[in-house]
């Protein structure tokens, strides 16, 4: 029983671990994609724009 137990711990400590790592690194992620979702935004505002001029004539 104890055995279990103690790699049950050890389990649970590497999940701490890997969520503590991946905790860490998203605000980083979040920064990154950040530029490119401006440049999607540009690019749909001008897409909807050629559209608008498109249905208008």
């Amino acid at each position: 029983m104890f055995e279990f137990m103690s790699s049950l711990g050890v389990i649970g400590f590497l999940f701490g671990l890997l969520i503590l790592v991946l905790w860490t690194l998203l605000p980083f992620a979040v920064f990154g994609i950040k530029d490119r979702l401006d440049k999607q935004i540009e690019l749909l505002t001008a897409i909807n724009e050629q559209l608008k001029r498109n249905q208008s004539q």
